[in-house]
């Protein structure tokens, strides 16, 4: 699998999908090599971002303990 190929021309889409939401873009292009992107985008992390406000484990009230048998003091 070789390098995705990234285009800037009509947004920020790489391997023709585009990538929204994004705060910054830094590209680091040179001669020697291929080029470094390095991009910061908004997003709702599955499972952290999306965790419901009520409680998942809710307790009940345990009721007064009352023996059976009324214990007798020495």
């Amino acid at each position: 699998m070789g390098l995705p190929v990234v285009n800037i021309g009509n947004g920020l889409r790489i391997d023709n999908k585009p990538l929204d939401f994004i705060r910054a873009l830094k590209v680091d292009s040179g001669m020697d090599g291929p080029t470094l992107f390095k991009v910061e985008f908004y997003g709702i992390l599955d499972g952290f971002d999306n965790i419901k406000s009520e409680p998942l484990y809710q307790f009940k009230d345990k009721k007064e303990y009352k023996p059976h048998r009324k214990y007798k003091s020495k």
